[in-house]
C-alpha cells in the first residue's frame, strides 16, 4: 500500500493507457491504416521472403534488427503490430504523467469540494484520448513516430513547468526539495532525447519535421 501511495502518479499513467488500448481492442479492434505497415509486417516477419529480414525503405535497420530478432524467435505473434501500440502506449503514458504532474503543481484551491487540478486533469485527458483514439484504432508508423517526437516535447515543457515555474507547489527553497526538482528535470531531459530517437528509428522523416 505505501508502495502504491508513493508511485500513484506513475502507476496510474501506466495502468489508465492499457485500459484504453485494451478497451479499443475489445471495441474497434486496431488495424493497420495504410498498406505500408502491411508490407513491413510481411517483410520482418518473412512472409514476403521466406524468411525474417531486417530492410525497409523507411525504419531504420537498428529497429528492423530488433523487430527481426523476435520474429525469428516465434512467427505467431504479430511482433511489428504490438511495437507499434507499446510505442503508442509509452506515449500515452509519458502525456498522462506530465498533465497530472502539471496540473497537480498548481495553487490548490479550498473553496470547492472538488479541485480546480482534478477538473483540469480529466478533462483534459478526456480531450487527448478522444483525439487519439483513431491514432491506435488504426495504427500507422508514420503517425506513431510524429506522436513520440511530439510528446517528447510535450513531456519536457510539462514537467518543468511543473517543478521550477514560481507558482508552482514544489517550488520551495529547501535544499532536498531543489535536487529532488532538479533530478526530476534531468530525467525528463533524457526521456526526451529516448522519445527522439525512437521517432527518427520508426520514421525519420517523421521526427525531423516535428
Amino acid at each position: 500500500m505505501n508502495y502504491f501511495k508513493s508511485h500513484k502518479k506513475i502507476i496510474l499513467s501506466i495502468l489508465f493507457p492499457f485500459l484504453w488500448i485494451c478497451f479499443i481492442t475489445l471495441t474497434t479492434g486496431i488495424y493497420f491504416e495504410t498498406n505500408d505497415d502491411r508490407i513491413f509486417s510481411e517483410i520482418f516477419s518473412g512472409a514476403m521472403t521466406g524468411n525474417p529480414e531486417f530492410l525497409s525503405y523507411c525504419i531504420h535497420p537498428i529497429l528492423g534488427l530488433f523487430i527481426r530478432f523476435f520474429y525469428r524467435i516465434s512467427t505467431s505473434l504479430p511482433w511489428y503490430s504490438l511495437l507499434l501500440i507499446i510505442l503508442q502506449w509509452i506515449c500515452h503514458a509519458v502525456f498522462t504523467y506530465g498533465v497530472v504532474s502539471y496540473f497537480e503543481s498548481q495553487p490548490k484551491s479550498t473553496n470547492t469540494k472538488i479541485s480546480h487540478s482534478f477538473i483540469s486533469i480529466l478533462s483534459t485527458l478526456v480531450v487527448y484520448y478522444a483525439i487519439c483514439f483513431t491514432f491506435i484504432a488504426r495504427i500507422q508508423f508514420t503517425s506513431t513516430a510524429a506522436m513520440l517526437a511530439v510528446i517528447g516535447y510535450v513531456q519536457l515543457f510539462l514537467i518543468n513547468h511543473a517543478y521550477f515555474m514560481p507558482q508552482s507547489i514544489y517550488s520551495v527553497n529547501d535544499s532536498n526539495e531543489v535536487f529532488s526538482r532538479h533530478k526530476v528535470s534531468l530525467h525528463s531531459v533524457e526521456l526526451f532525447f529516448i522519445l527522439q530517437v525512437l521517432s527518427y528509428l520508426l520514421r525519420s522523416d517523421s521526427m525531423l519535421m516535428i
